[in-house]
């Protein structure tokens, strides 16, 4: 068993899961995920590409067994 940290997307108030869940082996690499999916969430056509609130992202540490999961690096 290890920590691993779940990436975690929620698009208009409801858990994004498209393929499955996807982990990661460090916070830092899982966060800065997290921010590239919540900074892509800006759109040309608003002013000052203001962010959309309808889409986060976050990092859930949990533990997993590395041999039943997939955890990235």
């Amino acid at each position: 068993m290890v920590v691993a940290f779940l990436l975690v997307v929620v698009v208009d108030g409801e858990v994004h899961n498209a393929n499955g869940d996807v982990y990661w082996n460090s916070i830092v690499t899982c966060s800065h995920y997290a921010n590239w999916i919540e900074s892509t969430a800006e759109t040309w056509q608003t002013p000052w590409f203001e962010e959309q609130i309808q889409i986060q992202a976050y990092c859930v540490p949990q533990i997993v067994n590395p041999e039943e999961v997939k955890v990235f690096k």
